[in-house]
């Protein structure tokens, strides 16, 4: 099954609308502490076991939008919690190179 993706663009105009938007970054610790989306969440692509999938899903019961550094890993992810859970999952298009390219505001130690 293909990934559902969204454009970085189309992604900044959803979180205008709506609060309620769970974002997993799947890059590594290191990636996301040096430049991340602050309403995302650090979930290592390589943790994303059955278990960890299963939690994801029993947490958040929505949609879920994937981010990685350019979208590759988003949509290996994106097909682990497909196998794992029946979340609904979305990979951003371009990752955080794209968000930043599209004037999200991001944190981290790299400026």
């Amino acid at each position: 099954m293909s990934a559902t993706t969204i454009s970085a663009e189309d992604f900044l105009q959803l979180t205008l609308q709506s609060q309620d938007i769970h974002v997993i970054d799947v890059r590594t610790p290191e990636e996301y502490r040096a430049r991340r989306l602050s309403r995302a969440r650090n979930v290592p692509l390589g943790t994303l076991d059955a278990p960890t999938c299963q939690d994801l899903a029993c947490a958040d019961q929505s949609t879920i939008y994937i981010l990685c550094g350019t979208g590759k890993r988003a949509s290996m992810a994106c097909q682990a919690l497909q196998e794992h859970s029946e979340l609904h999952t979305v990979v951003i298009t371009g990752g955080i190179e794209a968000l930043g390219s599209a004037g999200a505001a991001l944190d981290g130690e790299a400026r």
